[in-house]
């Protein structure tokens, strides 16, 4: 593992720009806290799911929520105005 924090996807970053202006910074620090957050979760649980469960397992339960929750709607995200 790497000593690198956890960062936003560029897509991420770029549409923060786009879609706040008025509390840009309010923004970026939601976001950065939620990767902040995922970074402190993501070891604890990859461990423990490894262990019990095995890689494949544990990869198919990692991946599927960015797959639903994360992926999908960027393909509909149009510019603001």
């Amino acid at each position: 593992m790497t000593d690198a924090p956890p960062l936003p996807s560029p897509p991420a970053v770029s549409l923060l720009s786009e879609w706040f202006v008025a509390r840009r910074g309010l923004a970026n620090g939601v976001v950065f806290a939620g990767t902040a957050i995922g970074g402190l979760i993501i070891p604890f649980l990859l461990e423990f799911l490894l262990s019990r469960y095995g890689a494949p397992i544990t990869l198919r339960a990692l991946v599927s929520p960015e797959l639903a929750l994360a992926d999908d709607p960027a393909v509909f995200v149009e510019s603001p105005g």
